[in-house]
């Protein structure tokens, strides 16, 4: 079999019906420009999990003052790191400091919205450090900032316009159980007003294209389908399919209304039609919403249905499982947990469910995609440390039967690998 190089990247992206703290995938990831390495970039839900007040998003809330005078100084130890470029090795100390500050529990959620913010303005907005640092900012859904970015947006660069279009994103991401929902319902409405308004405006394409896709997942779904079709005939030339694939499936994912009505007989036409790329591209979007924690969590049993009996016609069109890769181990991967998440679980946790399918699970090609590719730790979904060192006897046996170069081969030695790592844990503690 021949090999394939496999590289696992984060995408943000349009979170459906009522947003999701979670704005990126746990292993989010950006090719950073001083050495072309794939580094790890903290998460909303890494910021959320290690900061108490982190619901708080009163826009009216600042920093105390004892507080300012710590982050003044945090902000000129890391502008001296940046004043050496994106492309120093001094990067990799910051972006360290960066994501230890973010995920410190010791700072309030408005300490790191203001460090991070102050830090972004002190070394230059529209410089290539400040587009780095605003990257960090949408983590935190900064609704305190959103007249301020809304006051700058005419007057920025393209690019600094499109991460300024990121922080405004940021605010449909948020989880609206139990926090501040009339500051965020304000923060929203704020930018749906004026997006919708600004858009007539722009003269960039891609601005422009990236503005119709966070809108069409802020507005009734009516006015989102027309603002869709007015602007595209606006832009005075053809649109690629690429380009409308891109806006329908958000829009067919944007709202309730849009996922109950449009999405059903969009799947049907985009499978009438054979239209496999914009079907792939739809299967994508799923996979990504399904792997957030609480994403299906409040969807009706009909969205349900309709995704899974989708993402189940899509599995069929996987090769035989003697002929997968890594890219077929991901799908598999990825729809195993999609319909745990999408079933009738009788309230059992997802950890639960997914346990319970990997002990059930009797291939080991298999069993060790969905450990290895799995965000629980292994000493969670294999409590005991005896069935873990059971298992490693058994794959190391089936080893003997796959080339080195297979890869099978390869993702039953991670799997090894993973579990014999969770037993010295063990051990140790």
């Amino acid at each position: 079999m021949k090999g394939k190089k496999y590289i696992l990247m984060g995408v943000f992206f349009v979170a459906i019906g009522v947003s999701y703290i979670g704005i990126a995938p746990k292993k989010q990831q950006q090719q950073l420009a001083y050495n072309n390495e794939e580094r790890v970039f903290v998460t909303a839900q890494d910021v959320a999990q290690s900061t108490a007040d982190f619901k708080d998003f009163r826009a009216s809330v600042s920093p105390a003052q004892s507080e300012v005078s710590k982050l003044d100084q945090e902000v000129n130890d890391l502008y001296e790191l940046l004043k050496s470029g994106l492309q120093s090795d001094a990067m990799k100390e910051l972006e360290f400091k960066l994501v230890t500050l973010l995920k410190s529990d010791s700072l309030t959620r408005q300490g790191k919205v203001y460090l991070l913010w102050a830090l972004a303005k002190r070394v230059g907005l529209d410089s290539d450090e400040g587009l780095y640092v605003l990257d960090y900012l949408s983590a935190l859904s900064p609704t305190e900032l959103i007249g301020e970015v809304n006051g700058l947006f005419s007057s920025a660069s393209p690019e600094l316009q499109s991460k300024l279009l990121d922080i405004m994103e940021s605010i449909n991401h948020i989880n609206g159980q139990d926090l501040e929902l009339g500051e965020i319902s304000k923060a929203r409405l704020a930018v749906s007003d004026f997006l919708t308004q600004e858009i007539y405006n722009m003269s960039d394409e891609s601005t422009k294209l990236k503005t119709m896709e966070i809108l069409v997942s802020m507005v009734p779904f009516d006015a989102a389908k027309n603002m869709i079709e007015e602007q595209l005939s606006l832009l005075g030339r053809d649109i690629s399919q690429q380009e409308r694939v891109g806006l329908y499936n958000r829009l067919a994912l944007g709202t309730p209304e849009s996922r109950a009505e449009f999405l059903p007989n969009y799947i049907s036409e985009i499978e009438e039609k054979g239209m496999q790329e914009v079907s792939d591209t739809l299967r994508d979007h799923l996979f990504q919403i399904v792997s957030l924690d609480e994403a299906m969590k409040n969807e009706s049993p009909e969205f349900k249905a309709t995704v899974s009996d989708f993402l189940a016609s899509k599995y069929q069109e996987m090769p035989p499982e003697g002929e997968w890769g890594f890219d077929e181990f991901d799908m598999y991967n990825k729809y195993t947990v999609s319909q745990i998440k999408l079933s009738d679980n009788q309230g059992m946790e997802f950890k639960s469910v997914f346990t319970n399918a990997v002990k059930k699970e009797e291939n080991l090609v298999k069993k060790s995609i969905l450990l290895s590719h799995s965000s629980i730790p292994v000493d969670q979904t294999l409590v005991d440390p005896y069935s873990r060192m059971n298992l490693i006897t058994q794959i190391e046996s089936e080893l003997s039967n796959y080339d080195q170069s297979d890869e099978e081969y390869a993702v039953m030695r991670s799997a090894v690998t993973i579990l014999e790592n969770s037993l010295m844990s063990t051990s140790e503690s």
